[in-house]
């Protein structure tokens, strides 16, 4: 069974178009498209979004979500299709894709042995304040507000300085997402979560992304591999945060999922 944990973003998986017919997204269609009946596939809804829904403003969603209540939630779907045989136990592999990422290593770390390969996606390293810290520092973001290096870096250190002193705030915003969402998800990281995993891991890096730097994967890879972990890694040249070619205008969305999917098919 391959459990897929999308990106950032509060929608549903599914929404219907105006003549009713259901159109997946979130990239997950890719996965059942490669797997041909080969496994099964879960995807899970993130607290907070009910099916089909695609409102922009979404409270319950602000109100619930954070990494242990979307852990929480992929966790017990697992579960139950695991324990009502719906799928073969013997090998589960969770495939998280940038907020995936740290979602992804914190099920692995919380279901071992159950989940068996874990493939990180454009889906940091160490926390995401460091992509966010070197983004800011490189002009990538912050660019507008502060010509000033120093001064972009200053900013962002301030927002993370602001959201401690109310962690838990599901009011608060930054970037769109609640206080409670950043707090959960930048306390930990990749790395934290799988350092003590005895499981199989694929990360995934393009080497032109823009949201996550690309360093972080790096030192995911050499930080786990120095841990004696069975890691194996992949960088992509020219390859942005959904795996677009950036100078060729070509997807290698499908691909990267395929070799996904070869690696835990024969390993």
């Amino acid at each position: 069974m391959i459990i897929y944990v999308q990106g950032s973003g509060n929608k549903s998986l599914f929404y219907r178009d105006v003549s009713g017919r259901i159109i997946p997204q979130a990239g997950h269609i890719g996965i059942a498209e490669q797997l041909n009946n080969k496994a099964r596939l879960l995807i899970v809804e993130k607290p907070g979004v009910q099916t089909f829904q695609q409102d922009d403003y979404n409270p319950v969603f602000d109100k619930l979500f954070s990494l242990d209540s979307w852990v929480k939630q992929i966790k017990n779907a697992t579960e139950y299709v695991l324990n009502n045989q719906l799928a073969k136990p013997s090998r589960v592999m969770v495939i998280g894709h940038s907020e995936g990422g740290v979602v992804s290593a914190a099920l692995a770390r919380q279901m071992k042995p159950v989940i068996t390969h874990t493939a990180i996606l454009a889906g940091e390293g160490l926390s995401q304040l460091f992509s966010l810290y070197m983004l800011a520092s490189r002009g990538q973001y912050f660019y507008q507000e502060e010509k000033d290096t120093q001064k972009r870096v200053d900013s962002i250190v301030s927002v993370w300085d602001e959201i401690l002193k109310d962690p838990l705030s599901t009011t608060k915003k930054f970037w769109g997402f609640t206080y409670l969402r950043w707090s959960s998800m930048l306390k930990t990281s990749v790395y934290d979560e799988l350092q003590e995993y005895n499981g199989k891991l694929f990360i995934i890096q393009g080497d032109a992304d823009i949201h996550v730097i690309p360093e972080n994967a790096i030192a995911l890879y050499t930080g786990l591999k120095s841990k004696g972990l069975d890691v194996h890694f992949n960088m992509i040249r020219d390859a942005d945060h959904s795996f677009n070619l950036v100078s060729k205008k070509q997807s290698l969305w499908n691909d990267v999922l395929a070799n996904c999917i070869s690696w835990f098919l024969v390993n």
